[in-house]
């Protein structure tokens, strides 16, 4: 994934590891125009994967309890994945929540993949503010997770920009911040380009038309190919650019 991981050929990996793998792979195939609960939830699947990868191929000594705290992690993961997301945070009869499985595992990896979920599931439930604290708390993630982080929490900035049908300038400026960051932190993922684009939409929202401009100009030289190309385009000739 971001960060080099020596020994591949060598390390195990668990039945979930695989078919999460799977998942991460399948993300590059989602457009950003697809539904939103799938993109975050093939996003977050490569979290997963890549910290139970790296526990094994790092040889780590927490490897064990990281093992364990998967099962946990993953029964509040199934609840979200059937969109019972106060379940997913809260737990039932089928398991511990999310929010039980980062106070039951701190200090490990597995409570910041829950921290993750569990701000998606805040997200689905709109909670923007609680999703947030979340993201933040996040952390520990090679490069290119990190920039999906970046961007869920600018996510959770843009729609606590835009409640209630208002438009609040210096929240969404902040959320633009954070597709930026993510945009940045790793260059060669194609992803960026859909990160450029929220920065972009978001600031032609705003009235930021200078901004807006640049990035969908960056997105056009930068990732040609881009699933998006015709919408950036579009929109660079909506605002006067010539392409």
């Amino acid at each position: 994934m971001a960060d080099e991981i020596k020994n591949e050929e060598q390390a195990p990996k668990s039945a979930i590891s695989k078919e999460l793998e799977s998942n991460e792979t399948l993300q590059s195939a989602v457009g950003f125009f697809k539904k939103y609960q799938l993109y975050i939830g093939i996003a977050l699947c490569a979290v997963l994967a890549y910290v139970l990868y790296s526990q094994f191929a790092g040889g780590n000594g927490n490897a064990v309890k990281e093992l364990k705290a998967e099962n946990d992690v993953m029964t509040g993961v199934s609840m979200k994945e059937t969109d019972s997301f106060d379940v997913a945070l809260n737990g039932g009869a089928n398991g511990m929540g999310l929010l039980q499985v980062i106070n039951k595992n701190k200090g490990t990896q597995a409570a910041n993949i829950a921290r993750m979920e569990a701000g998606v599931c805040y997200l689905k439930i709109g909670k923007p503010a609680e999703a947030f604290k979340m993201f933040d708390d996040a952390g520990g993630f090679g490069t290119q997770i990190n920039a999906k982080r970046l961007n869920l929490m600018g996510d959770a900035k843009s729609e606590l920009g835009t409640q209630n049908g208002k438009v609040d300038n210096s929240i969404c400026k902040d959320a633009i911040g954070y597709y930026e960051k993510a945009a940045n932190a790793f260059t060669e993922d194609e992803n960026s380009a859909i990160y450029l684009l929220k920065a972009a939409q978001l600031s032609e929202k705003i009235g930021n038309l200078e901004d807006a401009k640049k990035h969908y100009a960056t997105i056009k030289d930068k990732y040609p190919t881009f699933a998006q190309i015709q919408i950036v385009e579009k929109s660079l000739g909506r605002l006067g650019v010539e392409n």
